[in-house]
């Protein structure tokens, strides 16, 4: 099976959708208020780099979780045909769902699968994988992807080209946006995705080709 580069995307967002971290969302939602110095410092700080067991757990994790995303109804399975602009991936991709399972037996059922992993609950698995995702797309741009000057200037070719369509203009713009987006990711985490990079590709060559099969019985 091929290794996935410039199109890991394909991996990526099919699973991002229907799996999403609450804090960015509820960070989205938050009233203006007064700032709190502390507060605000630390959100400056760098987060830890991902630990070899939280990268483990999550690989192993993956068969299941894709099981359990073709075990839901057609609107939950909807979610996984969502665009995603390249705002959304630089952030965390895997925060655009959750909100609308978050109070459904999908979301239980999620919770319950990675926990038998490890994980506390849907919330902590998903921060992981998003961070996983992003390191692991930063390691194949950077491999075999072009450029980010080769980036931004395809971009100005695409933006001053007038045989070019304003909007096919605004789908190669998000395509690039996305590609300059998936280099964003902590050095520290892609120091730790690193040795994990072929089995990471094996477990999530599953979303390309179908889940993996499931067990004949329980």
């Amino acid at each position: 099976m091929p290794r996935p580069s410039l199109a890991l995307a394909a991996v990526v967002l099919p699973l991002a959708a229907a799996l999403a971290t609450a804090p960015a969302l509820a960070q989205q939602a938050e009233p203006p208020g007064a700032v709190d110095p502390a507060a605000d410092s630390d959100k400056l700080q760098p987060p830890e780099p991902l630990r070899p067991g939280d990268i483990q757990a999550f690989i192993k994790s993956v068969p299941e979780v894709q099981r359990w995303a073709m075990r839901q109804d057609a609107p939950t399975r909807e979610l996984t045909e969502r665009r995603f602009d390249a705002e959304t991936l630089a952030a965390t991709p895997f925060a655009v769902g959750l909100a609308e399972i978050q109070d459904s037996d999908a979301y239980d059922e999620l919770t319950d699968t990675v926990r038998a992993h490890g994980f506390t609950d849907a919330e902590q698995w998903a921060g992981t994988a998003d961070r996983v995702m992003r390191a692991l797309a930063a390691l194949q741009m950077e491999a075999s992807g072009p450029t980010p000057d080769q980036l931004d200037q395809t971009r100005r070719q695409v933006l001053n080209n007038p045989a070019i369509s304003a909007q096919e203009k605004e789908q190669i713009v998000s395509s690039i946006g996305m590609a300059t987006a998936m280099r964003t990711a902590p050095e520290g985490d892609v120091t730790a995705v690193q040795p994990f990079a072929e089995q990471l590709a094996e477990a999530l060559g599953g979303v390309d080709g179908g889940p993996p099969e499931a067990p004949a019985a329980d």
